[in-house]
């Protein structure tokens, strides 16, 4: 015989019900998506065990602060710990070719001070405009960490533009 609970108690309030099939719900998908996060892990490992060598990994390497132009018009100011496949994966959302026009060690502390200095030139985001104290610093970076050559092209306006 079922255990009879007077109204207004909790065993027969439909919030209480209700809020413990969705909690029992929330369990169940937090542990499924730690079993997943874990299998992940568990394959990479394998995977490494098997070549010998660490698979491409996007983490790898120090972090480093990154300068990237799309067109003559901004450049986006972020860290990523691997450039080339920051820079594959904006691309991907991106119709405009993007250009890689310097990178230095740092991480994201570095990368706020950046974002501070050029503020003024602020877009949106992480994106500033092409302004020529911008594209001076870059170049002045550029060279430093690129002493035995010739830095790259980063004058993306002529200087009679302003």
């Amino acid at each position: 015989m079922p255990t009879y609970y007077p109204p207004g108690t909790r065993r027969n309030n439909r919030y209480y019900i209700v809020r413990g099939r969705i909690d029992r719900r929330e369990r169940e998908i937090r542990t499924t998506a730690d079993n997943l996060s874990s299998a992940n892990a568990h394959w990479r490992n394998f995977k490494v065990r098997l070549t010998g060598k660490r698979v491409n990994s996007p983490h790898s390497g120090p972090p480093r602060v990154y300068f990237i132009a799309v067109g003559d018009e901004a450049i986006k100011i972020g860290v990523a710990q691997n450039v080339e496949a920051r820079m594959a994966a904006l691309q991907t959302g991106n119709h405009e070719k993007l250009r890689l026009i310097g990178s230095i060690p740092g991480d994201v502390t570095t990368e706020k001070k950046f974002h501070r200095v050029f503020a003024k030139y602020h877009v949106h985001g992480e994106w500033f405009k092409a302004a020529p104290p911008l594209l001076q610093f870059i170049e002045f970076i550029s060279e430093m960490e690129n002493p035995k050559g010739p830095p790259p092209k980063t004058d993306l306006r002529s200087a009679s533009r302003g």
